[in-house]
Order: structure tokens, then sequence, then C-alpha cells
């Protein structure tokens, strides 16, 4: 025969909260002018300025014996921070449409339009 599980809520719904999570993204960039017709956009992004380790899941689990007793253990933290470093290259340079494309295609259309 199995044996019988009964559940029984000990804590009443919503009268236990976890700790707010403190978030602070940053991104720093700037752009360059090479020549006359290009620009370079350098950038760093900054995640969890603050290195706030909250808690992020927190074991529900109640067992009867030593083993299983992880009620309210932390299983899950924020991420700690990191920075990641980036690039970004642009043309100013921008080709009139072929002959019989739509103007408002723009360089878009014509280039695609080329390759065909």
């Amino acid at each position: 025969m199995g044996a019988t599980q009964i559940n029984i809520n000990l804590i009443e719904r919503n009268s236990m909260f976890r700790d707010y999570i403190h978030n602070l993204d940053l991104r720093v960039s700037r752009s360059f002018r090479l020549g006359g017709r290009y620009k370079v956009q350098a950038m760093v992004d900054i995640y969890n300025v603050l290195n706030a380790g909250t808690v992020t899941l927190l074991s529900e689990a109640f067992g009867a014996n030593q083993a299983t007793r992880v009620w309210m253990n932390p299983q899950a933290i924020q991420a700690s921070r990191y920075l990641r470093f980036g690039a970004q290259f642009n043309s100013d340079r921008v080709r009139a449409p072929r002959d019989g494309a739509p103007s408002c295609w723009g360089a878009t259309a014509a280039r695609g339009e080329r390759d065909r």
C-alpha cells in the first residue's frame, strides 16, 4: 500500500515577499568620424552596475527529514557584473536608385536590384 500525502498550507498566500531586484545597466558610447563618409561607434555595456547579488529563486519545499528540509534556501542569485565591448561601422554613402526603381526604395532597393 502507498503512503498518503496531505498538503497543508502553513503560510497564508501573499503574506511573504522576496527582496526587490535592484538592477542597473549602463551603456557608454562614442562616435568617431573617419574621413568624410564613414563613422565608427565604440560602446561599452555594463550589466548589473551595482553588483547586487539578489536571490531570484528560493526553495519552497519542506521535508520531514534533514535531507529534504531546504525551505527558503537560495536556489539562484542575480548574475554578477559583466562588461560587453562593441563597435559599429556606418557609411553615409547612399546610391541613387537604378532607372525605373521608385525613389522611396533608397539605397536598399538599389543594392538589392544590383545583386540580382
